[in-house]
This record gives C-alpha cells, sequence and structure tokens, in this order.
C-alpha cells in the first residue's frame, strides 16, 4: 500500500505555483513519521529551547601563544539533547536525516525541491557553516562532521579508543571545551536543517498545510 501526496511549491520570488504528486510506500510513509517524532522531541528539549548556548574567546599572547575561555551550557542538558538526536544522526537508524532527506527528493519529481533539500544537506553536514568559519590544526578542519562525529564517538555515543586519541591529539592545541564550543556550533546548524526538513515532513504527513524552509543565513 502507499499514500498519495499533492504537494503545491511555490516558486521563489515569482507568483508561479507547482503541483507535484507522489506515491509514498507504507514503509518509506513510516520512516518519514519517525523522523518527524524524533525531530520534536529534539526541538523540545532543554538545550535547543535555550538556543543552544555557547561562545569562545581566543587571545593572542606577547609570546605567540593563544588564550581560550569558551562558555559551555549545563552539559547534563547537551547529554539529553544528544540522547534525542541519536536517532536522526547515527547513520545506522532507519528515519535518520539522511534518508528522510533521500525519501523525500526521490519521490516527488520537482528540481526545486530537490535543490531545495540539498542546501539543508549542505547547512547539516557543515559546509555552508565553514564558508563562513574554518578552523584547521595540522592540516585537519576541527569544525567539520568528520571531527565533530570522532568526537561523539570517543566522548558521548561510544568511547571508541582510536577515535578518543584523534581527539586527544587536536585538544593539546585547542582545549576540549573551546573544541565543544566549535561541536556545538555543528550541531546548531544541524537543528536548523532537521528543523526545516522537519516542517516538510509535517506537510507531507498531513499534519501541516505549509512548510518553513527559509535559506540559510551565515
Amino acid at each position: 500500500m502507499s499514500h498519495r501526496v499533492t504537494l503545491s511549491i511555490n516558486q521563489k520570488d515569482a507568483s508561479v505555483t507547482s503541483v507535484v504528486e507522489a506515491e509514498i510506500p507504507d514503509n518509506e510513509w513510516d520512516i518519514l513519521q519517525s523522523f518527524h517524532q524524533f525531530s520534536q522531541e529534539i526541538m523540545s528539549t532543554k538545550f535547543v529551547q535555550e538556543g543552544m548556548p555557547s561562545s569562545l574567546r581566543i587571545k593572542a599572547t606577547n609570546d605567540g601563544q593563544y588564550l581560550f575561555k569558551a562558555q559551555l551550557p549545563n552539559w547534563d542538558d547537551v547529554i539529553i539533547f544528544l540522547h534525542y538526536l541519536r536517532p536522526i544522526y547515527l547513520q545506522n537508524e532507519a528515519a535518520n536525516f539522511h534518508t528522510a532527506c533521500n525519501i523525500i527528493a526521490r519521490r516527488p519529481a520537482n528540481d526545486q525541491l530537490r535543490s531545495m533539500i540539498d542546501v539543508q544537506k549542505d547547512l547539516y553536514s557543515g559546509k555552508l557553516l565553514q564558508t563562513a568559519v574554518r578552523i584547521s590544526i595540522d592540516g585537519t578542519v576541527v569544525n567539520s562532521d568528520d571531527v565533530l562525529s570522532k568526537w561523539l564517538n570517543s566522548y558521548e555515543y561510544h568511547r571508541d579508543p582510536d577515535k578518543r586519541r584523534f581527539i586527544d591529539t587536536i585538544n593539546q592545541m585547542l582545549p576540549l571545551d573551546a573544541s565543544k564550543v566549535l561541536f556545538i556550533q555543528l550541531l546548531a546548524e544541524k537543528v536548523k536543517a532537521i528543523t526545516s526538513i522537519a516542517s516538510l515532513t509535517a506537510v507531507i504527513l498531513g499534519i501541516t498545510n505549509n512548510a518553513d524552509m527559509p535559506p540559510p543565513s551565515l
């Protein structure tokens, strides 16, 4: 069995509206429902509700050294957030972010919709953030999705010793608390993308009539 969906897509800066129809199989429908539920749980966490606060100040000293001053939120709030993020973040989860995006991009045959989803994927991956801020240590971009993944799998989700050694090597030059601020920035980008895709799934599932997917601003 499948679910027939009709979407009206307004062209950017124009009065033209495209009507797109799609057939979504039961198994993919269930995935979108799960994704939407998980996204709402993420948005309701205290950490997200408070704006995912953090800050980092870097000051150069006269002897060529750097001083780092990081301000972090209550880490228990972050841990709760990361718990709710798991089913959307981890690749082996059925309703992860990329699976939901791929279903939406594949079923309705609409180039504008696919383009909107591609932008959200770039936001989610941290690529758009790196166009504004890029911090590297010995050739490794610290504020990248790859390093974020290694941190999560060495400190938060798992205790992978190899990834832990990699993160500890970075922390010899950039203190862990400073790195955490960068990781929170990346996580905030993911939340923006999740929010946009969840807004779209709400329309597809018939929960709301309009999706709010503003272009990301840096």
